[in-house]
């Protein structure tokens, strides 16, 4: 469990999130949903009390404010905020929590990626595509019709898929709420799913999290190593700090070798190490 979270406290309507230590929470079963965004917003070493009292939400910049409303959407009142719930300008308190951020991820009940917002007030639905058009077909039914969004696009090119840290955050989660431009995206261990329907198969295939062990399309025969895959998409992505790689594919690496029992050599693999190195 993450050391913190933000409980979204509901009353008279209005929900007023506040910070808790997870040891103080009463009940040893409960769910709480994840957010991956980017994000210059910081908490500071001394957060002001109305912290752990609670606050109004729209004290809170727009992309935090969404997810919160995700959450109670789903009826999850807990929510993991790495920029509440991790003290920034504290280096110790970073170390800790960024060595369990894989954990913290693949806990989740959900994790919501924003995916086109460049910052912290871009939402996690900038825009709505429009409604689509109706047509009553002579048999009676009806035909909707309206533009197919550029699918792979919207995910691969977004703002958040260029980030290092965020790699694990899609990989990791069981469930992940992809937050577009243009639609949200659905995607668990077994299906990936769009609001109109319609998914762009190379997508399906190459979305981070369909490349875990658990999940059909990686276990094709003609599918290649989810770890190659992986790396070479990792290997692309930017980091503020460059010694944040590492750190950054450490829950990854962990949760391969439980799946797969290998022994893990340099990034690669010693009982394929031949065909790592081929690769």
């Amino acid at each position: 469990l993450p050391t913190r979270l933000i409980f979204l406290h509901e009353e008279n309507g209005e929900c007023f999130p506040r910070l808790v230590y997870t040891v103080e929470i009463a009940s040893t079963h409960f769910e709480y949903t994840t957010l991956s965004h980017r994000s210059p917003f910081r908490r500071r070493k001394k957060p002001k009390k109305t912290h752990s009292e609670g606050v109004t939400l729209h004290y809170l910049p727009r992309t935090f404010r969404d997810a919160i409303r995700i959450s109670l959407a789903i009826g999850v009142p807990y929510i993991w905020i790495d920029s509440l719930c991790i003290v920034q300008d504290d280096e110790e308190d970073w170390r800790r929590e960024a060595a369990r951020m894989g954990d913290i991820y693949e806990g989740s009940y959900l994790n919501i990626a924003a995916l086109d917002s460049p910052n912290c007030n871009g939402g996690c639905a900038l825009y709505r595509r429009k409604p689509a058009t109706h047509v009553r077909l002579q048999n009676g039914s009806q035909l909707a019709i309206r533009a197919l969004a550029a699918h792979p696009a919207d995910v691969f090119d977004s703002h958040l898929n260029t980030r290092g840290w965020i790699f694990q955050e899609l990989v990791l989660p069981i469930r992940v709420l992809y937050c577009g431009k243009n639609q949200f995206y659905w995607q668990c261990s077994t299906k990936v799913y769009s609001e109109d329907g319609f998914i762009d198969h190379d997508m399906a295939l190459n979305l981070p999290g369909t490349r875990t062990l658990n999940c059909p399309t990686s276990l094709q025969t003609n599918s290649p190593n989810p770890w190659w895959v992986w790396i070479q998409d990792f290997s692309k992505r930017n980091f503020t700090q460059s010694p944040d790689r590492l750190p950054a594919l450490i829950g990854v690496t962990r949760k391969y070798q439980e799946t797969t029992g290998l022994t893990p050599v340099l990034g690669l693999w010693k009982e394929t190490l031949l065909d790592d190195l081929a690769w």
